[in-house]
């Protein structure tokens, strides 16, 4: 298994946040989840970044029911709008 779950750099100005699971084809787990909200607001809080890039190792993005099933009792995401405008890509390029 990979040791961090969400990776955070930041390049010309972009927060780039990366989904760091490609063993599990990056499926949002609840551990996931809450690592994603703590990448986006320390992106969020960073002066360095204009905008935030959201992309994914490996070869794909699923969607995963466990965490859809762990939620059903609440929300565990941000509860504030996000400054930075996020671009999302589904597809990640190979490094």
């Amino acid at each position: 298994m990979t040791d961090r779950l969400v990776l955070y750099e930041v390049a010309d100005k972009v927060g780039i946040v990366t989904l760091n699971r490609p063993e599990k084809l990056n499926a949002i787990s609840a551990e996931l989840q809450q690592h994603l909200t703590e990448a986006f607001a320390r992106a969020d809080a960073d002066s360095a970044t204009s905008v935030v890039l959201l992309r994914a190792e490996g070869r794909s993005l699923v969607p995963d029911t466990t965490s859809r099933q762990e939620s059903r009792g609440g929300t565990t995401g941000a509860k504030t709008r996000p400054r930075r405008t996020i671009i999302c890509t589904l597809s990640s390029s190979s490094r």
